[in-house]
C-alpha cells in the first residue's frame, strides 16, 4: 500500500483472507490493513464497511473509538453530513483520546442538523471552560459563530467570528472568519460593511482555497 501498488495489494490481502492457515492472531491486522487499501482507493463506503466487520472482534474500547472516529470522517468525505454526525456521536461515547475528543465534538457541533443547534452551541459553550481546549478556543469561537449564523442570531455569531479572529495564529481560519462575517452582512443586503470584511478575507485567502477567484471576483464588484 505504501509503494501505491493498490491491485498487488488487493491480490495479497484477498489471498490471505482466503487462506485458512492465516494465522488467527494476525487477521486484525489484515482487516486493517483492508480498510487502508479501501481508503487509498477512495473507495471510502466499503471502508465503512470493512471496519463495520473489524468492530464486531475489537475489545480495546480505545481502538474501538478510533475506528468509529474513521467512519465518521469516511461519510464526511463522502458528503453524507447526517450519517457522519451519528458515527462522531458514537465515537464519543468510547474512550477517544483528548485530541479525538475535541475533533468529534467540533464535527457534531459543524454536521448537525439546524434543528440541533441549541445543542451544538450548549456542548461548544461547556467546550470553552475546559482546560485542555483553552490552546483551541479560536476554532470553538469559530464553530460558534456558525452555529448562530445558521440560526440567524447574528450579533451572537459576530461577536464569536470575531474573538476566533483575535485569538487564532492560523491565517486560514482567520480567514474563514472575515470571510463568514462578510456573508453574513452581505446576504443582508448590507454591501458596504460586507466589503470591508471581504477585504480582509482577500489579504489572507489560501493559495489552494476551492472558489478563490469566484471570491476575488465578488469581492471586487463590492469595490
Amino acid at each position: 500500500i505504501a509503494k501505491k501498488d493498490y491491485n498487488k495489494a488487493s491480490s495479497i490481502i484477498s489471498y490471505a483472507e482466503s487462506d485458512w492457515s492465516f494465522p488467527i492472531q494476525y487477521r486484525h491486522d489484515l482487516a486493517k490493513a483492508k480498510i487502508a487499501l479501501n481508503i487509498a482507493n477512495k473507495e471510502y463506503e466499503k471502508g465503512i464497511l470493512s471496519i463495520s466487520e473489524i468492530l464486531e472482534t475489537t475489545k480495546n474500547k480505545k481502538e474501538y473509538a478510533r475506528l468509529v472516529f474513521i467512519q465518521g470522517q469516511l461519510a464526511e468525505t463522502m458528503g453524507n453530513r447526517k450519517e457522519a454526525a451519528v458515527f462522531f456521536e458514537q465515537a464519543l461515547k468510547g474512550k477517544l483520546n483528548e485530541d479525538l475528543e475535541f475533533e468529534a465534538k467540533l464535527k457534531v457541533a459543524n454536521l448537525s442538523d439546524h434543528q440541533n443547534a441549541d445543542e451544538s452551541i450548549d456542548m461548544l459553550t461547556k467546550m470553552l471552560r475546559k482546560g485542555s481546549f483553552q490552546s483551541k478556543l479560536d476554532r470553538i469561537h469559530f464553530a460558534l459563530g456558525t452555529n448562530y449564523a445558521q440560526m440567524r442570531k447574528n450579533e451572537k455569531a459576530e461577536t464569536h467570528f470575531k474573538k476566533s479572529i483575535e485569538l487564532s495564529s492560523s491565517n486560514s481560519l482567520k480567514f474563514k472568519g472575515f470571510e463568514a462575517l462578510g456573508n453574513m452582512y452581505y446576504d443582508q443586503k448590507m454591501y458596504l460593511s460586507a466589503a470591508k470584511f471581504y477585504d480582509s478575507a482577500a489579504l489572507l485567502i489560501p493559495s489552494n482555497y476551492p472558489t478563490k477567484e469566484a471570491f476575488l471576483a465578488k469581492n471586487v464588484s463590492l469595490a
